[in-house]
């Protein structure tokens, strides 16, 4: 071969060289923000995870005194219902008293 096509050879090589670094170096680069971008999308991961649970414990914490009040409010309406239907039969009671009485007495 010719000196001149050995000096072409020579330069398209060392340029194939340095592109081949180059390029190297940028997917080094690349690998490395990708890696970063992964431990950062893993720490935010964590973090919303841990946000969604404490809002998770603060709605069953108000969720359960929302059941508790219920509860509470359906004794009562128990307890209610037990003196209305317990005045209901004394009245019941009282009328069929009176108009017992009344018959007796020839008022009706």
């Amino acid at each position: 071969m010719d000196d001149d096509l050995k000096e072409v050879l020579e330069a398209i090589r060392e340029e194939n060289a340095a592109a081949h670094a180059e390029t190297r170096r940028r997917l080094e680069t690349l690998d490395a923000k990708f890696e970063t971008a992964q431990a950062e999308n893993a720490e935010a991961h964590l973090k919303t995870r841990q946000h969604a649970e404490l809002i998770a414990e603060s709605y069953q914490h108000k969720l359960d005194l929302v059941v508790e009040r219920v509860v509470s409010n359906g004794e009562k309406i128990e307890r209610l219902e037990a003196k209305v239907d317990q005045v209901t039969a004394n009245h019941e009671s009282r009328i069929t008293r009176l108009e017992i009485s009344a018959s007796l007495h020839g008022q009706l």
